[in-house]
């Protein structure tokens, strides 16, 4: 419960105790509620683009690279920034021949 400040300053003016419990009647201001759960669906949206990319990028760019490590990339970039993190640092393409001789 809210007890407006003026309450305690009346009873500390005039000396009085309150003895009275029951609830005061308290004046809220109606303004402006933020919703802050907004605030996660910009982080939210990059995060599934950036996966959504490198996922892209290890099976489609990588041909020759075994099912088994696509699997395992793919579950390490659905964890947040510390998928890409991994995977910027420890992923390695299998070797691929050039198809161009010169």
């Amino acid at each position: 419960m809210i007890i407006p400040t003026w309450h305690y300053r009346l009873a500390a003016q005039t000396q009085e105790l309150v003895h009275d419990d029951a609830p005061v009647t308290v004046w809220t201001r109606m303004g402006f509620k933020w919703h802050w759960e907004l605030l996660g669906i910009p982080p939210l949206i990059v995060w599934i683009s950036g996966s959504g990319y490198l996922t892209y990028h290890v099976w489609k760019t990588h041909p020759l690279d075994s099912s088994r490590k696509k699997v395992l990339w793919t579950i390490v970039l659905a964890v947040p920034v510390v998928g890409w993190l991994l995977y910027g640092q420890f992923y390695r393409e299998a070797k691929q021949e050039s198809w161009i001789k010169l």
